[in-house]
Parts: C-alpha cells; sequence; structure tokens
C-alpha cells in the first residue's frame, strides 16, 4: 500500500494534530518511522506539520518540533504598533503580522527547499494570480498544489519558509505573498488532492518507465508499466491508504428551522446568538463545509466492500472554542495563547479523544500501518 497521511488546516489546533501523532507513535511500534508514510499532505497548519515531519529521516522525530511551532508567539504577532491598534482593527491592513511570521518559518526551516526533505510532500494553496483559460490570455485565480516529485518537479527549488507562508497565510489574517494564500479556502481538507496526485503520478508512470524512475521509492511499489488491466484509476485507488487527521475543534450550528436572514445576518463578524461565536456564518460554513464533504468522498472511494480499509478520519471534536475564534483572540496575546496550549493539551486526554485514537491505533494495525506495541499488550 502506498500511505498518505493527511492533515488539516487550523491555525493554532495544529498543535492538536500533532499531540494526536505523538500518541499513536507512542501506543503502536513502527508507526512513522523511516518508510512507514509515502505522502505527507497538509493544508495551512496542516502543511507546516507535513514539512516538519517530512524534514526528519523518521518522521516520527519531528513531532515535538512541529507542536513547538504552535507556541511560537510570533506567529499570532504583529510588531509594527500602527498596524496592531488601528490600521489591522479597522480592516485596512491585515490582522497578523507579516516579518513576525516570516521569522518563525525562517527559524524553522532555514534556507531550505522542498527539494531538501526527507519525504514526498504535498501542500495546497491558492493562487490568486491564477492561470490562462483561455486563447486571449484570459486568467482566472486558481488552486497551487506544491509537491517535491517527481525529482524534475520544478517545485523543488521553492523555499519552504516561501511555501509555508502562503500555505498559513488566510484571507484578510495575513498578507499575499507572491500571489499566494491559504489553501484553506478551497481546500481545509487535503485528502482528496493527495489522493487524486497519487493516482495522477502513478497511472503516468504506469504507461512510461522513464516516468516511473523519476518517482520516489515509495510510488515506484505499486507502478507496474505494461500491466494495461491495472492503468484505471481504481487499479491505484486499491493500492491507496488514507489517515486523514483533524484538528479537534467543535463546529458551530444553527438551531433554526426558518430564518429570514440578509447579509447583514450571514457575514456580520459581530457575536452571533444563534452560532454562539464571533465569526461569520459564511466563514465557518465556507471552512466547515468543504472538510466534512471531503471525508465522506475519501471513505467513498477508499473503503471499498470486499478490500481492505483504505481511508480513516480522526477527528474527536473536544475544543470548545472553533478554530477562527481562538485566530482572532491570539493576536499577540501571550496569555490567550498560554491558556489555548493547555485547551489543547487537555483536549488531547478527555476520554472521547482518547476513544477516539484507540479506535485509530486499531486501524493502523489492522490494515498494516503500524504493529501492536509489545509492552503495551504485555499490561
Amino acid at each position: 500500500m502506498l500511505r498518505v497521511l493527511s492533515m488539516d488546516g487550523g491555525g493554532v489546533y495544529g498543535m492538536f494534530t500533532d499531540l494526536m501523532l505523538k500518541q499513536l507513535v507512542a501506543n503502536t511500534d513502527g508507526f512513522l518511522d523511516e518508510n512507514n508514510v509515502q505522502l505527507f499532505a497538509g493544508t495551512s497548519a496542516g502543511s507546516i506539520n507535513a514539512c516538519i515531519l517530512a524534514m526528519h529521516e523518521r518522521p516520527a522525530d519531528g513531532i515535538e518540533q512541529a507542536a513547538r511551532f504552535w507556541a511560537e508567539p510570533g506567529v499570532y504577532a504583529n510588531s509594527n504598533p500602527v498596524n496592531l491598534w488601528l490600521t489591522s482593527l479597522m480592516g485596512i491592513t491585515p490582522f497578523f503580522g507579516t516579518e513576525d511570521y516570516r521569522a518563525v518559518l525562517v527559524k524553522y526551516f532555514g534556507d531550505r527547499t522542498l527539494g531538501d526533505l526527507r519525504h514526498p510532500v504535498l501542500v495546497v494553496t491558492w493562487d490568486w494570480a491564477g492561470e490562462n483559460v483561455g486563447p486571449g490570455g484570459e486568467r482566472q485565480w486558481a488552486p497551487r498544489v506544491y509537491c517535491n516529485f517527481p525529482d524534475d518537479n520544478p517545485d523543488r527549488n521553492c523555499k519552504l519558509a516561501d511555501v509555508g507562508f502562503k500555505a498559513g497565510a488566510p484571507s484578510w489574517f495575513r498578507c499575499i505573498y507572491e500571489g499566494g494564500q491559504d489553501g484553506g479556502l478551497i481546500a481545509p481538507n487535503p485528502a482528496l488532492y493527495a489522493i487524486t496526485r497519487v493516482v495522477e503520478a502513478v497511472s503516468r508512470a504506469r504507461a512510461s518507465e522513464d516516468a516511473a524512475k523519476r518517482l520516489p521509492p515509495g510510488f515506484q511499489r505499486i507502478v507496474a508499466p505494461g500491466c494495461e488491466h491495472e492503468n484505471k484509476h481504481y487499479g491505484v485507488l486499491k493500492h491507496v491508504s488514507v489517515l486523514s487527521l483533524g484538528v479537534g475543534a467543535r463546529q458551530p450550528f444553527l438551531p433554526v428551522s426558518y430564518a429570514n436572514w440578509g447579509a447583514q445576518q450571514w457575514m456580520s463578524g459581530a457575536w452571533n446568538p444563534y452560532t454562539h461565536h464571533w465569526v461569520s456564518p459564511m466563514t465557518s460554513i465556507g471552512l466547515d463545509g468543504p472538510t466534512d464533504a471531503v471525508n465522506k468522498q475519501c471513505d467513498a472511494l477508499l473503503n471499498v466492500y470486499g478490500r481492505e480499509p483504505g481511508f480513516f478520519r480522526l477527528n474527536p471534536r473536544v475544543l470548545e472554542t472553533p478554530v477562527m475564534d481562538a485566530l482572532l483572540r491570539l493576536r499577540a496575546n501571550p496569555w490567550y495563547l498560554q491558556y489555548i496550549e493547555r485547551e489543547i493539551r487537555d483536549g488531547v486526554g478527555k476520554p472521547a479523544a482518547q476513544t477516539a485514537i484507540a479506535e485509530a491505533e486499531r486501524w493502523l494495525i489492522q490494515t498494516g500501518w503500524a504493529q501492536a506495541n509489545a509492552g503495551r499488550s504485555a499490561a
């Protein structure tokens, strides 16, 4: 199987993903060892996690480093006093500072490029400059997916700090950088992007020996040029296994059966008594809706009757504050950062989270991602 670890976006809650991974590693044998995962995929916070894990020969060794990233005050700072207290609050400039976040990215990634990573990665971003769509030079904005495979992919020359900035820069929270912003705008859950990129790469490689040689070793295991019956997309899908991790935040809801709303209620960022948080319903829908839709699509593609289960979703919703609310409160607020970090660490220990993590452990062992931990079994 070609194993894909997919991690959602979620700002500071990316730490929750890291802590779940830490527990999965501790409770199983072999998970996130050197050759355990063939592709790390991420959006927004998940993309930062993916790149940090992929920097290490043994990805498990990067979990603590990834968790520390989300505890860095510079991620949520705005060191320009005019922007901090005036223009950003008026909606004229971005909410978070540009140089503050850049400094943290350089601290963790330095001058490394995507090609310097030890393992394959896929990062989903959004390109406002877009692409040509017509003979007259018409343009439209479009998704921009960065990956470091095959080995002739020009993305390999992109600096991680630059890709990380674009990947972790949601609209109005951070500036547009090199035309790019956060992929959470279109794919807060990157699992389906990862699956389609695998299908595309392997299908092409099965028709070309040269293309096959350019793929990472983990991809080459399921490439068999000349096997025409295997060249259909489903012939690739049956070799793909995806573990998809969320960020543990509860979603708001509208407890109404009829609401005669206009733009004021749908778009307002003021306190909303229906959703019980500060972010507008349309903003929440734009992030939360696609996440759950992708889960259903991946489940339909990979958990097919008669084959080994190919998709598992781990996302216990135990954190009370929605993602966007947490981001609003974090700006230049070290006290709230300390508070939300405690909430995240406590959340992983809640019974609902522990039950979900135990189910994920059983799935990992059942599908060959990991082996049972001998010491844990004996206990």
